[in-house]
């Protein structure tokens, strides 16, 4: 970062090449801070580019950041993308006037920015920002132009982009076992020739314990890479959402699923789910686990 700034005013271009060449590397962490994301915002800071009404330093950085996320599809990457992105778009705004922020900044869709920046959400990014407080430059309020304001929503869209990525990613590894957590009977009475009940039941519970284990390693990923308390718990949400509506709608639409033994292994899972839910992410997960309230009435009621 010092060589980077060193010679921020007498070679500008040069500077910008190898801000967007060392940024595409994966720089890893200064504590739980991302350090992309501090490096981009301190070389926006020092070169002034927030003040300018023109300049192409903004597209540039994002060109740099969309081709990195593209380039490197996994998980980990992806997690690591959505760390600095998160940071550096919190950075930006308690940097910025927000007098400013309300009235030059084009109309998005209402969830990307006001939900993301929910003051009165003690895990939310408005919360992160306090924890950036000792950046350099992060209270100073600056009087950002519209090239500036417009990267800093653009940098909201990427964050949902990024974000979409990591949450469709585990549907698509969740969703083959959820295929097999309700079973029809009649194929359920097929394998009971040559299968124990005991040993059906725990095949069962096989499936259960492969998607703990998914949602442990996906977990771990987003914590071992700093993402935002707010994200990581409004992707449980979602998840658990996703599983409620999958197997409730299955009982819903094959009545030969309504089964007083469908109702047993549906219930033995969603307690090994509560299980993991209590050992391992009870901060996140709690609330979360309301989300899955209709298939464990029908659980309960099979």
């Amino acid at each position: 970062q010092r060589v980077l700034l060193s010679e921020g005013y007498q070679q500008p271009q040069d500077d910008q090449k190898l801000l967007l060449k060392y940024i595409t590397q994966h720089l890893g962490f200064s504590g739980n801070k991302p350090v992309a994301a501090l490096l981009i915002y301190q070389y926006l800071l020092h070169s002034r580019s927030f003040e300018v009404t023109k300049t192409g330093v903004f597209d540039s950085i994002l060109q740099a950041i969309n081709s990195a996320t593209e380039a490197q599809y996994d998980t980990r990457s992806l997690a690591y993308w959505l760390s600095n992105l998160s940071t550096l778009s919190v950075l930006l705004q308690r940097s910025f006037r927000t007098a400013r922020t309300a009235t030059s900044v084009p109309y998005r869709r209402k969830m990307s920015y006001d939900r993301i920046y929910q003051a009165n959400q003690a895990s939310g990014l408005a919360y992160l920002s306090g924890q950036l407080l000792d950046e350099p430059g992060a209270s100073h309020q600056i009087d950002a132009k519209y090239p500036a304001l417009l990267f800093k929503q653009q940098l909201v869209d990427l964050i949902e982009k990024v974000y979409g990525l990591i949450s469709d990613k585990l549907k698509k590894e969740l969703n083959p076992l959820l295929e097999l957590c309700i079973q029809d009977p009649r194929t359920s009475q097929a394998k009971a020739s040559v299968t124990s009940a005991g040993l059906g039941q725990h095949n069962q519970l096989t499936h259960w314990l492969g998607i703990v284990k998914i949602l442990n390693s996906y977990l771990y990923l987003l914590i071992a890479n700093h993402v935002p308390t707010i994200l990581v718990h409004k992707l449980l949400t979602q998840i658990f959402s996703m599983v409620n509506v999958q197997l409730f709608n299955r009982l819903l639409l094959r009545r030969e699923c309504c089964s007083f033994s469908n109702g047993e292994h549906i219930r033995a899972g969603l307690a090994q789910l509560k299980h993991w839910c209590n050992d391992v992410a009870q901060e996140l997960a709690d609330s979360a686990w309301e989300a899955l309230r209709h298939i464990r009435q029908a659980a309960d009621f099979l």
